[in-house]
């Protein structure tokens, strides 16, 4: 009974935590500009570290030598992301006006159709927001987070070159670092949505092409990055495309097919060939994923979104790895009692 009285939290300690707590979310908000790059960098450095080690066991190479070459690899998908992001803006412009007259017609085909069944609206404010859509703002907002995203780019490549050269290959040592399990489930669990997600975007972008959808291109960028986010992120990819086949094809059965696959290719990766690869359910409850979506949101932004979940799975992964965070794990699984 006395031990008992002695592991709960005393008020002070309680008030304590919630005042640490709350420095630290000030901390992550303030230094998000530095923080946001180094977090990306790890995540980089997880997936990248297992393909230095093969190279330095199987095929003998030098450490210098397997880190240039990963390097090189790493600076040819980025270049590849990059080029298709422009040629998805391109697209976009591109199509902008064609877009924009299909709304148009779209929406005066319901006025017509509403005022011969006797229903009368004033859609004249609707029509001018249309017409003065800032489609120009858009896209050089676009092109300026293009910019500001490849200057953050340069910071995580040094911050994983730093984190890369610093990578001990001694058994012993790493183990003072980080529990070897723990690493490699991360490294697991990070190697595996980007593997995943790779594969998801491909195959929404074969899709997509099969059907001869405008944007397309960016449609699988984006679906891309959102299975990064489990549940959520996987129904956005979705539904993202639906409005575009609804105004190049309307409501036919081209609407209908495409949404079939493209979900049949989510549930396929993101419920069997997922796990099955990871070899772990990681269990997270969606108020978990929701929370710490907004959270991180909150925090970060749009880059603190899409570092939610991989944040929140590899916390649950360290917490079910260490007996006394164990509690905390099977509260991120929404087990609360």
């Amino acid at each position: 009974m006395q031990a008992d009285l002695q592991n709960k939290l005393q008020p002070s300690q309680i008030s304590l935590i919630l005042i640490a707590s709350i420095l630290v979310t000030g901390a992550l908000f303030v230094m998000r500009s530095v923080l946001v790059p180094f977090v990306f960098s790890i995540f980089l450095f997880f997936v990248i570290s297992p393909f230095i080690d093969w190279q330095k066991r199987r095929i003998k190479m030098p450490k210098a030598l397997a880190l240039l070459s990963s390097f090189l690899v790493l600076l040819l998908v980025f270049a590849i992301f990059f080029i298709m992001i422009g040629v998805s803006i391109k697209g976009f412009v591109t199509s902008s006006g064609a877009y924009q007259l299909k709304l148009l017609n779209l929406l005066d085909a319901f006025s017509l159709y509403a005022t011969e069944h006797g229903y009368s609206f004033d859609l004249s404010l609707l029509r001018q927001s249309l017409i003065q859509l800032p489609i120009v703002a858009w896209v050089t907002q676009i092109s300026s987070s293009i910019v500001t995203i490849l200057g953050n780019l340069i910071l995580v490549f040094i911050f994983t070159l730093f984190l890369l050269m610093g990578k001990e290959t001694d058994h012993e040592d790493e183990k003072k670092i980080l529990d070897v399990e723990i690493q490699k489930s991360i490294t697991r669990y990070i190697a595996t949505k980007f593997v995943t997600s790779t594969m998801t975007a491909v195959l929404v972008g074969i899709i997509l092409a099969a059907f001869q959808v405008q944007l397309g291109l960016m449609f699988a960028v984006l679906t891309f990055f959102l299975n990064f986010i489990p549940n959520v992120g996987s129904m956005i990819a979705v539904l993202l495309p639906l409005p575009v086949i609804l105004l190049q094809y309307g409501g036919g059965w081209i609407l209908v097919l495409a949404t079939l696959l493209i979900a049949l290719v989510q549930f396929v990766i993101g419920s069997i060939i997922d796990p099955k690869i990871m070899g772990e359910n990681l269990g997270l409850h969606p108020a978990v994923i929701l929370l710490s979506l907004l959270f991180w949101g909150f925090i970060w932004g749009v880059p603190g979104m899409f570092l939610s979940a991989p944040i929140t799975a590899i916390l649950k992964i360290f917490f079910s790895r260490t007996k006394r965070f164990q509690p905390l794990a099977r509260l991120l699984e929404g087990h609360i009692n």
